[in-house]
């Protein structure tokens, strides 16, 4: 019977692994069978304890090994648990027990008169039971009113946590005893008004749970890190990803959280740490990154840091001119003068973390445990820079990480240090020897060799071919067309289909920096002449690192690279004039780059972060990409304009637009359920579709039919009036999008459920399917099979678990496969003999297409 509380999942997985380590805490282990043991008899000691149908059970402690215990035992009681933070003001707290009308609280021990303290005006705390063997002390709560002579002038009656009478709310009990099905309760912080309490029961975040397991593929062999404080809810993920799969969950002192060599070395060093969620500028984790590149990690998207910071809001021009005369007065003063550098910095450190001038700064104090957090610590960074004129990358690295000493002694060095000469660089360059790049290298790469046009009359469309995800190509200018669909149906179907032994070994990979989801774009630029191979193939692709590279297919060799505001999971476009690359990105921005170097042509900022793959209108040349602020908008890059935008009728638009350019109809859908038939020139609605669950899957349309897979695992196919003409139900989400063979006749689609499934398109009838080893989260690339000596259509397919496949597109017979070590989000795409596909392990790869004869 399948798990309906998040206490069931963790049985089911202690069951399965009572001998593994469930839990550690600074060099302590807790067994699965341990865990389930200890939270079976807290739970009865809540029991026997607390008044039946309490309903909530509040818990206040610090990090600790018995934290799943714990939580454990109040869900097994049963309650739900309320997490009160012991940093929070005491008046915070009683508000929150009010409005979760709380009357028993979990206390560790340790912190008990420190919770009795900040209680002691809003409330009785009377103890019912002392559990040293949880290191635990259950409390009974009763609310109090505040006394007469604290009240204000103003206050005509006893003032309360609840802003109405510091009395319990009667209604809140009652209210809780009847939700008998809560997993947990959260409250935000209060800081602007009364705190708000939400209400989480197990059938909410449950489902999460269980995807998130399957989105990351846990095992048991992982460690998964408690990142959150368990009064944010990440912290619920954190431990129920961890241990409802058998999993270690590894708890960390909040003091080494804030130092970040000890933090890095402690998760990646003494307990390769694989899947980690960080939020919260207390988390130091700009320094973390550098640190994880190497380890095959999993990362919660929704939860790493895009940007380090973001400043909005109104600026104080007095303190900023401040800042500004302290800076130039000390570029005036002597660079060398250590005593003034001292002054210098000190007086720095102190403005940052708001110490009086007169503060004494120890020598040893180190910036985080001082209060500063990893906002501060990048502003201190920015000032010394400015105050010292000089440039050290390492110097941020050193406020985290070092004492005030060592930050002094860096920035003497950085001070003594020569400014870089500013010279040309050479016109040429011999090619490097690895195209392995790090973390630390400029966020800007120059071209290493010139690619001019200068070559072509002025006017004239130069010959192009673009080829994306799900195999689309697009053929600009080009008379000498080699991908004819009449060349690559199915009428062979019942020959015998020629060919040697085909296989995959790798040609190239280029690092990127940080995980690839985003798909390969590649850029044929044809020569004049059909007869000779003068033409260039490009490979334009994004990272999560913010870079986007641009790569030569033949040898992987970098032609430019650019860092852009943000990770980067869109897969790009070409204009219609063949010169801009256009992508997405995290920032909300679209880029329009030139093709040849990289440089920023234009950029449009939408509302939201950009994963949408712009579509290009190569009658009008408008560009058409969808946002997650819910809009889809239609660029000019000629005039440098947005021509129009649609919204979509509600939710993100995740999935890439497609146009029919025949039917002049553009299809775009949303997370909010909408399909929408767009007029591509002004953006108005001709028809659209609406259901109850997300589009993630981008449409695919062609001769008047569109295709689009959908969450609720059902692969659909619409007219081009709007009308449902088929649905066929897989048996998980469909994330894939769907590719159509070059003769019209059947729709490629991969789903969650780990197959491909290949159907009729005339009525959605199963042709084959093919069972991978993984999930199938891409969009599944047909190519022609002549460039391998084979009659018909091949198809190329990435699963989750790193496998790239060729499969005959006939019959979906396994013809070749590779392994790459990281998870495949990324679609691939092949031209000639090459497969390019992205990975999560920080790479792109590229892979040869071989053909053995048959002995």
């Amino acid at each position: 019977m399948a798990a309906r509380t998040l206490q069931e999942l963790v049985a089911a997985a202690a069951s399965l692994h009572s001998d593994r380590a469930a839990v550690k805490y600074d060099g302590s282990m807790l067994l699965y069978r341990d865990l389930v043991r200890l939270s079976g008899e807290l739970a009865r000691v809540l029991r026997n304890n607390c008044a039946p149908n309490s309903g909530v059970i509040g818990l206040y402690c610090s990090d600790d090994l018995f934290i799943p215990v714990w939580i454990l035992g109040i869900l097994q009681s049963p309650a739900a648990y309320v997490p009160l933070d012991p940093e929070a003001p005491g008046l915070l707290t009683a508000r929150v027990m009010n409005q979760c009308g709380l009357k028993y609280c979990a206390v560790k021990t340790d912190v008990l008169q420190r919770f009795q303290a900040a209680l002691v005006e809003h409330a009785s705390v009377e103890v019912c039971a002392t559990l040293p063997k949880f290191k635990l002390t259950l409390v009974r709560l009763e609310l109090l009113p505040v006394a007469e002579h604290q009240r204000g002038p103003e206050q005509t009656g006893a003032q309360t946590a609840g802003g109405a009478g510091l009395r319990r709310d009667p209604a809140a009990g009652s209210k809780e005893a009847g939700l008998r099905d809560l997993a947990y309760v959260l409250h935000t912080s209060g800081t602007t008004g009364l705190p708000k309490i939400v209400r989480v029961p197990h059938k909410c975040i449950l489902p999460n749970i269980l995807h998130l397991r399957s989105l990351f593929q846990m095992s048991a062999d992982d460690v998964v890190l408690l990142a959150s404080p368990l009064t944010f809810d990440p912290s619920v993920v954190d431990m129920f990803l961890a241990l409802s799969s058998g999993a270690q969950l590894l708890v960390i002192p909040t003091v080494i959280k804030k130092t970040p060599g000890r933090l890095s070395r402690l998760l990646f060093r003494d307990n390769k740490t694989t899947v980690l969620q960080a939020s919260g500028t207390s988390f130091p984790f700009c320094h973390l990154e550098k640190r994880k590149r190497n380890n095959n990690h999993h990362i919660a998207p929704s939860s790493l840091f895009s940007c380090l910071f973001h400043v909005s809001g109104k600026v104080d021009m007095e303190a900023l001119m401040k800042t500004y005369q302290t800076q130039r007065r000390s570029l005036e003063s002597s660079r060398l003068d250590f005593t003034k550098l001292k002054r210098t910095l000190r007086s720095l450190w102190q403005e940052t973390l708001a110490l009086p001038e007169d503060a004494a700064v120890d020598e040893a104090s180190n910036f985080l445990l001082s209060g500063g957090d990893s906002l501060k610590a990048l502003r201190l960074h920015e000032d010394i820079l400015a105050a010292v004129g000089a440039t050290s990358p390492e110097l941020l690295e050193a406020i985290l990480d070092g004492t005030f000493s060592d930050v002094l002694r860096h920035v003497e060095r950085a001070a003594l240090m020569p400014p870089p000469e500013s010279s040309p660089p050479p016109e040429s360059s011999p090619p490097p020897t690895t195209v392995k790049r790090h973390a630390d290298e400029p966020s800007a790469v120059l071209p290493k060799r010139e690619r001019t046009s200068a070559g072509r009359p002025r006017g004239e469309t130069p010959a192009f071919k673009v080829l994306r995800r799900a195999g689309e190509v697009i053929e600009i200018g080009n008379p000498h067309s080699d991908f004819q669909a009449d060349a690559l149906g199915e009428k062979d179907s019942g020959e015998e289909r020629r060919g040697g032994v085909l296989g995959l070994d790798l040609s190239w990979s280029s690092d990127t920096g940080r995980c690839v989801d985003a798909s390969p774009m590649l850029l044929v630029q044809h020569g004049t002449d059909p007869k000779s191979d003068g033409g260039k193939t490009t490979v334009f692709i994004g990272s999560h690192s913010h870079r986007i590279q641009a790569l030569d297919l033949t040898d992987g060799s970098l032609v430019w690279e650019r860092v852009l505001g943000d990770r980067i999971e869109a897969s790009a476009a070409v204009s219609r004039c063949g010169s801009l690359v256009v992508t997405g990105c995290y920032d909300g921005c679209v880029y329009f780059l030139c093709a040849a170097s990289g440089t920023t042509r234009w950029t449009f900022e939408t509302g939201d972060a950009v994963k949408s793959c712009p579509a290009v209108d190569p009658l009008t040349g408008l560009v058409i990409v969808g946002s997650h602020d819910g809009h889809v908008y239609a660029l000019d890059p000629k005039v440098e304009q947005c021509v129009w935008r649609r919204h979509c009728g509600g939710g993100a638009v995740f999935s890439s637009p497609c146009l029919h350019p025949s039917l002049r109809q553009l299809y775009a859908a949303s997370l909010g359920g909408h399909l929408l038939c767009l007029n591509p020139e002004s953006g108005e609605v001709l028809w659209s579709y609406r259901q109850d669950v997300p589009f993630f899957s981008s449409p695919n349309a062609s001769s008047g039919l569109v295709a689009i897979g959908s969450v609720d695992g059902n692969i659909c196919c619409f007219s081009s009036t709007g009308t449902l003409v088929w649905q066929f139900l897989t048996k998980g989400p469909v994330f894939s999008s769907p590719c159509v063979t070059p003769d019209q006749q059947r729709v490629l689609c991969g789903s969650h459920d780990g197959r491909l499934y290949c159907l009729s398109r005339v009525d959605g009838s199963l042709v084959w399917t093919f069972q991978t080893t993984g999930k199938v989260y891409s969009s599944p690339c047909v190519f022609d099979g002549s460039v391998v000596g084979r009659r018909g259509t091949l198809v190329a397919l990435a699963s989750t678990d790193g496998t790239v496949w060729i499969l005959d597109g006939h019959d979906g017979r396994t013809l070749a496969s590779f392994r790459l070590p990281g998870e495949l989000f990324s679609s691939p795409v092949v031209h000639e003999r090459s497969l390019v596909v992205g990975c999560r392990n920080d790479y792109v790869y590229c892979l040869n297409l071989t053909v053995k004869e048959e002995t």
